[in-house]
């Protein structure tokens, strides 16, 4: 039992018991006693005193740290969620047992496994209170709202709800006017979804069109996460003026005037982000190459160190090449073309963003206004793949290695996560250079993991340049507004050419083959070329197609001078040929040995000697035999015998009798057989 009023009234109760109906600002005096059932009362325990909040004045729970709203919080490194501390202002006359902490998505479904629970560690000192909550990343897309309450013996005292923000990736953009206009620019690429969000220095948003949108979309739709994004590019800057102090070819290069604007961004974006996308050339086009190269990678360094992601895989550089203009000779920006190019494969985590490549110029330095929400698809796709995306986005197939051999190049790729070429896909574009002139490719063919076409005298191909780099337009990839689309290039951007190997196609010399026994022969022949294969037939016809001997056996070549092949499966006393042909992506021409003649089934003559305790001895006309004798039902067998040098073999342990004939089966060394008869004598 319980009383209110310092014992004068007692009420029946249950072990807990919630007041109701008391008095704001009233101290009350409870006291407590036990009744059993007999009536039997206990004394009353000692009174507590509690006195009621004020009215009007409820606990408060204010929140003055939390995400900024439509925020993209940077997921951890090497995680898919992020930590964030929560805080703000408490003040109330009762202190709570806990503060707990729900999420929910913008619409308000909770997100399954974080209904309300208790903040571990929260703590509410001087007025304010803190607490630390791990959020999972936004795989849905959906957004979150994060909702708080302070409760005191499962009472709530006051409640609180955060900004609509998400949990996903963060990326920068950095270089100069081409990369601004992917966020100035007035040709707009769509509007992000997927909670992406604009951080223009001030505010987050979401809405605003531009350009990079498309980029934001490509990235968050395959990497199936919200995408945060910014830009610190600057117009007609150098790439020193993007990077942190360093060292060059020309000594000490002090801290660049913009290299704040990224530490700054990195700072506001809690410390991390997770790619770069560089979209720089140089407006002097007269800065050495080795000093440009320097100023990036250690932008890249930078940027690495000042984010803590410095291991493999933890952050990515993509590197759009600029384009090329129309219309004028562009030898100097080409040279800066194939600095971005090595920078990429020299650079861990970096990479060139796929197709971008391809797009004309405006002017000297520009890109074409139109082309740049085509060229931010690119970059999405790119990036995307780099963070984990599993679909294809356009990077794939590589070129690796472009080899002559005779009037036909042939040009290896890596797949890089594309699907293999057919010739369904688009392979126009390529052009071979005879060390005078550039060529088109007319007979582009996709055969396995090669592409060919005809350029004899080749020295270097490129692909998706234009027959003339000085007056025609470029040929474009297939890229498509969807990002779900597979962009089926037939490999990816070599806006540099690539050198040739000048191969020969294989010749063969010398061609031999020798019979070896009744059903065996050797052969052998001379190759110049240490690779690919060596196919032969075996016929009695003096003349075979390439493609009858290419259909016949075969075996890998490793090495140049002759190659020896091994023969089964002839019939004794035939006349043959070998037909030889060496395939090295180019085939040689067949070459065929002389005529050779398999060896004769033998006839063994044997003579049974007369009989001594019933062993006899045998004369036989070739060696090396086994023999095997019919005596009544029981067949002797004297396997591998040999006769002795003066031709005389010994068959033992077999009941013969003088004068009967017995028959016998000899297996000669070849593996053949002759049929004849012993007499006992």
């Amino acid at each position: 039992e319980w009383s209110k009023d310092d014992g004068t009234t007692w009420v029946n109760s249950t072990n807990t018991y919630n007041f109701t109906g008391l008095t704001a600002n009233t101290t009350y005096q409870i006291r407590v006693r036990a009744k059993d059932a007999a009536g039997n009362e206990s004394t009353p325990a000692l009174s507590v005193s509690e006195k009621t909040n004020v009215a009007g004045e409820p606990a408060t729970l204010t929140l003055v740290t939390q995400p900024a709203a439509n925020s993209v919080l940077q997921r951890g490194k090497g995680s898919t969620t992020k930590t964030f501390t929560f805080g703000g202002a408490y003040s109330g006359n009762s202190s709570p047992d806990s503060i707990q902490w729900r999420l929910e998505t913008e619409a308000g479904a909770l997100v399954p496994g974080f209904d309300w629970t208790a903040i571990a560690g929260a703590t509410i000192s001087g007025g304010n209170w803190s607490g630390a909550v791990t959020i999972p990343q936004d795989s849905t897309r959906s957004g979150y709202v994060v909702k708080l309450r302070s409760q005191l013996e499962s009472v709530t005292l006051a409640s609180a709800t955060s900004n609509q923000f998400t949990v996903g990736i963060l990326i920068e953009v950095g270089g100069q006017s081409n990369a601004e206009q992917q966020f100035n620019g007035t040709i707009v690429g769509s509007q992000a979804g997927g909670k992406c969000a604009y951080w223009n220095g001030t505010v987050w948003n979401r809405t605003t069109a531009m350009p990079f949108a498309s980029a934001a979309s490509v990235m968050s739709e395959l990497l199936s996460l919200p995408v945060g994004y910014a830009c610190t590019a600057a117009s007609a800057t150098s790439a020193r003026q993007h990077a942190p102090a360093h060292t060059s070819t020309d000594g000490a290069v002090p801290e660049g005037q913009f290299w704040p604007r990224i530490t700054t961004l990195i700072e506001k974006f809690g410390g991390d982000l997770e790619g770069s996308i560089w979209y720089q050339g140089e407006s002097d086009t007269s800065t050495p190459l080795q000093q440009y190269k320097d100023a990036v990678a250690a932008r890249i360094a930078g940027i690495k160190a000042a984010t803590g992601r410095t291991g493999a895989g933890e952050f990515s550089f993509g590197i759009t090449i600029i384009g090329k203009h129309v219309g004028r000779n562009d030898a100097v920006i080409q040279n800066l073309r194939a600095a971005q190019a090595e920078i990429a494969a020299e650079t861990p985590g970096a990479f060139l963003a796929a197709d971008a490549v391809y797009y004309a110029m405006a002017d000297s330095v520009h890109i074409l206004s139109t082309d740049v929400a085509e060229i931010c698809f690119a970059e999405g796709r790119s990036m995307a793949v780099a963070r984990g995306a599993s679909t294809y986005s356009g990077r794939g197939p590589a070129p690796t290695q472009a080899t002559l051999f005779g009037s036909t190049v042939f040009i290896q790729y890596s797949l890089e996560g594309s699907s293999a070429l057919t010739a369904a896909d688009n392979l126009s574009g390529w052009e071979w250079y005879n060390g005078t002139v550039w060529a088109d490719a007319t007979d582009a063919v996709a055969s396995g993991t090669e592409v060919e076409f005809t350029a004899p005298g080749a020295t270097q191909v490129r692909y998706l340049y234009g027959a003339n780099p000085d007056t025609t337009n470029l040929v474009r990839g297939n890229v498509k507004s969807d990002a779900r689309v597979a962009n089926n290039l037939a490999a990816q951007p070599l806006r540099v050419a690539m050198t040739v190997t000048t191969q020969a196609v294989p010749i063969l010399s010398s061609p031999t083959a020798n019979a070896t026994g009744q059903t065996t022969a050797t052969g052998s022949v001379q190759t110049t070329v240490a690779s690919g294969t060596l196919y032969w037939l075996v016929n009695s016809n003096a003349t075979a197609t390439a493609a009858e001997v290419k259909a016949a056996a075969s075996q890998v070549v490793t090495s140049v001078g002759l190659q020896n092949v091994s023969i089964t499966g002839l019939t004794a006393g035939t006349q043959y040929y070998v037909h030889y042909l060496h395939s090295a992506t180019g085939d040689s021409a067949v070459v065929r040995s002389a005529q050779f003649s398999t060896t004769a089934a033998a006839v063994a003559t044997l003579t049974l000697g007369p009989l001594v305790n019933n062993t006899a001895t045998v004369h036989a006309s070739v060696s090396s035999i086994t023999v095997h004798v019919l005596v009544g039902a029981t067949v002797v067998t004297k396997a591998g015998v040999s006769t002795n040098s003066a031709g005389v073999l010994t068959v033992s342990d077999a009941a013969f009798t003088a004068g009967t004939a017995y028959r016998a089966v000899i297996v000669f060394a070849d593996g053949s057989e002759g049929l004849g008869k012993v007499v006992a004598t």
